[in-house]
């Protein structure tokens, strides 16, 4: 290692050098374990944003009509659902709004705009 001598002080201290960082080719490093599990996947492939919308609405609304469309030109920042349900029959709409947000609480968070409209169902 290289030695510098400290100026200006009664003993001449020696002082490390910096050294220069090390670098290491990519092909050394470990291997990073996939998050969860899974790897991501690219953008192409992803299953799109509505589509992970509708399911859930359908799995716990049971809808006999569902509807959900990115109105922002396809940036994903607000949307427009519909939901036809047998549910909420008897249920005011205010409740059958909650239950919409409750179904998509989480993807409700990523949104600057949502409009909702939901019927009963005809018996």
């Amino acid at each position: 290692a290289v030695m510098l001598r400290a100026i200006g002080r009664s003993a001449a201290a020696a002082i490390p050098a910096r050294q220069a960082p090390r670098v290491v080719a990519p092909s050394s490093l470990p291997a990073l374990p996939a998050l969860g599990g899974v790897l991501h996947r690219p953008m192409s492939s992803e299953v799109p944003k509505e589509d992970l919308m509708k399911e859930a609405l359908i799995a716990a609304l049971e809808p006999t009509d569902v509807l959900v469309e990115d109105v922002s030109g396809g940036c994903g920042s607000m949307y427009k659902i519909e939901v036809e349900s047998p549910l909420f029959r008897g249920v005011n709409l205010v409740k059958q709004h909650r239950m919409v947000t409750d179904t998509l609480k989480k993807e409700i968070g990523e949104m600057h705009g949502l409009t909702i409209n939901t019927r009963r169902s005809p018996e």
